[in-house]
């Protein structure tokens, strides 16, 4: 049992980042994303590549969740923007950026091939004994990690000039354009620190498991329903999603087997939507401790 509770927050924590990047993504643009997906993708595969190029992992991490930033920031200057200037509204940008998403899944199949590739030997492979608990070097990484990214997302939105500008336009989009905030600005900025935020949530999971060009599908299944539990544009409440979401599923495939555990973030999300009137937590986004 401690065991699976041990297993359930790691996990409930690499959920709770994608849910976190998503939230960051869809707060100016109102939209979700789908293509976000591919940033959490082409991250490994840029890692991977340089490491077999002779890049140390530390040297090939930050430029892996640099291309993942590449994939936000280019699709909202070459793709969405455009859409918007158009007059199209959330449903179009939705239907478009699922396109883009399949666009972008062939392309790094094509680039990189259907094969799997794996990035688990780029990191230790020895297990520490804690008592009852068996804790890999892969997930106190994640433990060390996760926290810090989102506490530093959570920063930088407080005490930045672009998390002002960020809060500004996700609270208020017109009243921001009167005062001469570019909503345009923060859409970008969104969709580039999300995507970045996706690509490090790429790259832990890549450390754990065989990459393949489709496991942003997943991905953005699990970031999509931390969102909806925790609340749209609420980063405590993807959080406290993420780390629920894992907690139950080793908990329930530890009393009724793995074959149940891919159902238990539909469950709840079922659950949330039919008996919910509030998200998980008040503090939206936009608050974020900020005011």
């Amino acid at each position: 049992m401690a065991q699976s509770l041990a297993n359930g927050l790691v996990a409930g924590l690499l959920y709770a980042l994608l849910g976190v990047s998503l939230a960051i993504a869809y707060a100016p643009s109102r939209f979700y994303n789908f293509a976000h997906g591919a940033a959490v993708t082409i991250a490994p595969y840029v890692m991977i590549s340089l490491t077999m190029s002779g890049f140390s992992i530390l040297a090939a991490a930050p430029i892996a969740i640099a291309a993942s930033v590449l994939i936000g920031a280019l699709s909202e200057l070459v793709v969405f923007r455009r859409i918007r200037s158009r007059g199209g509204d959330s449903l179009s940008l939705l239907l478009c950026s699922v396109g883009l998403y399949i666009v972008l899944e062939n392309a790094i199949a094509l680039l990189w091939d259907q094969r799997t590739r794996s990035a688990i030997d780029l990191i230790p492979s020895q297990e520490f004994r804690t008592g009852a608990l068996v804790i890999s070097v892969h997930q106190m990484l994640i433990l060390a990690v996760v926290p810090m990214t989102i506490a530093g997302a959570w920063l930088w939105l407080k005490f930045s000039g672009q998390g002002r500008v960020f809060r500004a336009v996700s609270s208020d989009a017109q009243l921001a354009e009167c005062v001469g905030i570019s909503g345009d600005r923060a859409i970008l900025i969104g969709l580039a620190v999300g995507a970045g935020l996706a690509g490090i949530g790429g790259l832990l999971f890549a450390l754990r498991s065989n990459v393949s060009p489709h496991m942003g599908q997943s991905a953005m299944t699990q970031a999509i329903v931390c969102m909806i539990v925790g609340g749209p544009r609420n980063v405590f409440g993807s959080v406290l999603a993420g780390v629920m979401i894992g907690l139950s599923e080793h908990l329930v495939s530890f009393q009724f087997g793995q074959q149940w555990q891919s159902s238990v973030a539909f469950v709840l999300l079922i659950l949330v939507l039919v008996f919910r009137r509030a998200p998980l937590s008040q503090q939206a986004l936009l608050d974020g401790g900020a005011r």
